[in-house]
């Protein structure tokens, strides 16, 4: 006589409790081919095990196998999410940033909570590229606006300045004005080397360009600006680009001159 339901759970609960989260989980994939399907709470009760005491890789496969579930899909990535963050060992941004990712993949979008502490946790480790890549989901921005601070703050670490126009794009097409910590942050993607007078000119119209944070960094910017203008390496770029144009206008001067000695004989 097969199991049913409420068995399976019983059977997989005792196993997680008994810590062998992987019994378990092979428990549990064994009782997705039954006839009876497993309850919410054995869906639950297994991904969040897997979640928080298994590599991101196992983690992104056993998600990847659940196509159907009497919990949506959106509410599977939320227990997943929800279990990482909860663990009392320390957060792996990695796995975090892993989950989220597969979660885009099958096209679900979590809570903006879960984005924005997985962005917080990725600048806190240093990794920008990371934290930017969270939020960088075609429309999130316009989904969720209040996303724009941590993601603009991603780019604003990596000096990503084109990441930094779209951020402050999306707001301003949702007709938002951004803040003052967000049009700093936007100010710090620039670089003298990047369009930095784009930069200025944006936040030059914002309401919030006399905020004393977004005029320091506009005037940090613009002193970055002067002294790379004044740097020995830009100086001889410089003169190099002046002999080069020297040179090139004199064999100008010299083809010139004999097509008009040839022209008058």
């Amino acid at each position: 006589m097969l199991p049913s339901a409420r068995e399976v759970e019983e059977l997989v609960v005792a196993t997680l409790r008994g810590g062998n989260w992987a019994r378990a989980a092979m428990l549990f994939a064994g009782a997705l081919k039954l006839p009876c399907v497993p309850t919410s709470r054995t869906y639950a009760e297994v991904v969040a095990a897997v979640a928080t005491r298994s590599t991101w890789e196992v983690t992104v496969q056993v998600l990847d196998r659940l196509p159907t579930s009497p919990l949506s899909a959106r509410a599977v990535y939320h227990t997943a999410a929800d279990a990482i963050l909860a663990r009392n060992d320390g957060v792996l941004p990695e796995k975090l940033l892993a989950l989220i990712l597969s979660a885009r993949r099958r096209r679900v979008i979590l809570d903006a909570r879960h984005y924005m502490q997985c962005s917080r946790l990725l600048l806190d480790s240093g990794d920008w590229r990371g934290a930017l890549l969270v939020c960088s989901h075609e429309r999130l921005i316009q989904h969720a606006p209040f996303l724009a601070q941590p993601t603009m703050l991603a780019a604003a670490a990596g000096r990503h300045w084109v990441a930094g126009l779209k951020i402050m794009s999306s707001l301003l097409a949702l007709g938002n004005i951004p803040s003052a910590a967000i049009t700093e942050s936007f100010i710090r993607c620039f670089s003298p080397t990047s369009p930095w007078w784009r930069a200025l000119a944006v936040a030059s119209v914002l309401t919030c360009r006399d905020a004393p944070e977004v005029k320091q960094r506009a005037h940090d910017l613009r002193e970055e600006v002067t002294h790379h203008a004044k740097s020995p390496e830009i100086n001889a770029k410089e003169g190099r680009r002046r002999v080069l144009l020297r040179v090139t206008n004199g064999a100008q001067c010299q083809r010139t001159s004999r097509w008009a000695k040839r022209k008058r004989f």
